[in-house]
């Protein structure tokens, strides 16, 4: 078993995307994904990590700074995937130990993740890696 952690490229756009329909069943734009990667790649704030098996690309997580008035800066997981199929490898933890060095490295106090109420094994998941559920919230959204 090889596990290897590596900083995204724009060219992960295809793989990501793959990830994304493969663990979560949604469908992304691999151009609107690439977009993303060569903004978000030039941020210090944000982190953009693919994970490989055995040199496949079969994981990836974003985080970013999370400011606010009321709390000390963390870090916040945007997403988190692994390939189903490469669940229970230790894939997911790889990636959370990776943004959470990034965080101690950075000064940060912390980091926090929001997960959907119907992903109860990403509950589970996070609980395994110490995180403490700390609210129920509703997710609002107006697009333009």
């Amino acid at each position: 078993m090889s596990i290897s952690i590596r900083t995204a490229v724009p060219d992960d756009c295809f793989a990501i995307a793959e990830i994304i329909k493969d663990s979560m069943g949604y469908d992304n734009s691999p151009a609107i994904i690439k977009k993303n990667l060569e903004k978000l790649s030039n941020k210090d704030s944000d982190i953009i990590l693919i994970a490989e098996y055995n040199n496949q690309p079969v994981g990836f997580i974003h985080a970013e700074d999370y400011n606010s008035l009321y709390s000390e800066v963390l870090k916040d997981i945007i997403s988190l995937a692994v390939k189903e199929k490469y669940q229970h490898l230790k894939i997911g933890t790889a990636l959370m130990n990776a943004v959470e060095k990034w965080a101690i490295e950075t000064g940060r106090c912390g980091v926090k993740v929001l997960s959907h109420d119907i992903r109860t094994g990403a509950h589970r998941f996070y609980k395994h890696l110490g995180y403490c559920y700390e609210k129920t919230q509703l997710n609002f959204l107006k697009e333009f």
